[in-house]
């Protein structure tokens, strides 16, 4: 994950955290005084359109009411999630919220 992160997002050096979830994988990620949340899905076609769903979602939110919801982040190749074709995965990466995390 960290080369991913590097690579997609042009992490430093980013510290992991897991955190409880029901269906994915998710990590309170750390790096330059930033934090963020990485959800992990397995890869697959209904995954991809899930995942593209709620950022479009979250991207609406944002413009409506700011700073109330996760952004996502957008990577280097300005795409709102990232595919791992060699683990499987498909990766993408929210602003941190503070409060209760509800998985």
């Amino acid at each position: 994950m960290e080369r991913l992160l590097k690579n997609n997002w042009k992490f430093k050096n980013p510290e992991f955290q897991k955190i409880e979830s029901y269906s994915n994988a998710n990590y309170k990620v750390e790096d330059a005084g930033k934090k963020y949340i990485l959800k992990v899905y397995p890869y697959e076609k209904n995954a991809v359109d899930w995942v593209e769903a709620e950022n479009n979602l979250l991207l609406w939110l944002n413009k409506k009411i700011a700073d109330r919801f996760p952004l996502p982040q957008k990577t280097t190749t300005n795409e709102t999630f990232a595919i791992d074709t060699k683990s499987k995965k498909v990766f993408r990466l929210l602003s941190w919220l503070e409060g209760d995390f509800f998985s």
